[in-house]
């Protein structure tokens, strides 16, 4: 998690660890202008409802999510907060054991191994899965599975737009998964650019500066008219003239008279 200060980690999280996470987060991501929660684990939906599940939920039975996991709108909503940006990212599209051992208290309740579609009710909220709604995720072979490894390659970027990085990450994961697994996001953002990491600032120079500058070739200038051509041995030198409106340089090849 990550909003309005430092990064959170909590690995292994029971139920009561990823509640009390949560309203901690909440709480530390208002007024923030940016808000990232990224979980990897097991999810599944009930009924139309989608859940996470912590470490020591044991559901025998479908009724049990409400009490022993945790909805997946509540967690959406803990990053409200943010003036800007939002960005929930799951990894939480794996193959599922609970499905299949849960008692079904109603027959005619539904119970799906992954998580459904969302849709964020808020602006400004994306919400990537790490495959299409109703498939499954490849664990991978490595230390992280494909999704997550090309989240870590493209969202840290500087400067690159968060939908052209989910964009890569979409290519990257089809392209290692021989295009078994698509990631998904939902959600849309408006015109202005949303990179994740803001791109390096690029510094200007002072008023100060820019007047030494203009001074510097002022006296350039006068050399020339004292002592032509005694400046320099080369057929060409250059000339350094500043542009105001960029603030940067502009060379000048000069010949000698």
């Amino acid at each position: 998690m990550f909003g309005g200060s430092q990064p959170r980690v909590i690995v292994n999280a029971n139920n009561q660890q990823l509640k009390r996470a949560l309203r901690k987060f909440a709480s530390d991501v208002d007024q923030a202008d940016v808000a990232v929660i990224y979980y990897a684990g097991h999810g599944l939906e009930i009924s139309g409802v989608n859940y996470l599940i912590p470490v020591d939920a044991k559901l025998a039975s479908d009724s049990d999510a409400e009490d022993e996991a945790v909805r997946l709108d509540r967690v959406i909503s803990s990053a409200d907060g943010a003036s800007r940006l939002r960005v929930i990212i799951l990894d939480a599209c794996r193959n599922n054991p609970f499905p299949s051992l849960m008692r079904r208290i109603k027959a005619n309740r539904p119970v799906s191994s992954g998580l459904g579609k969302t849709e964020p009710t808020s602006t400004d909220t994306l919400i990537a899965y790490a495959a299409k709604a109703g498939s499954v995720a490849d664990d991978g072979d490595g230390q992280d599975s494909p999704f997550t490894s090309a989240i870590l390659k493209s969202l840290t970027i500087p400067g690159l737009d968060i939908r052209l990085a989910f964009g890569r990450v979409k290519d990257e994961v089809m392209r290692v998964t021989g295009s078994r697994q698509e990631p998904f996001v939902y959600g849309s953002l408006g015109g202005s650019n949303f990179p994740l990491v803001p791109a390096p600032k690029i510094r200007e120079s002072s008023e100060a500066e820019i007047r030494g500058d203009y001074e510097l070739v002022a006296k350039v200038g006068w050399l020339d008219r004292v002592a032509p051509g005694k400046s320099s041995s080369t057929r060409t030198r250059p000339v350094f003239m500043p542009t105001l409106r960029a603030h940067r340089w502009r060379l000048f090849p000069r010949k000698n008279r």
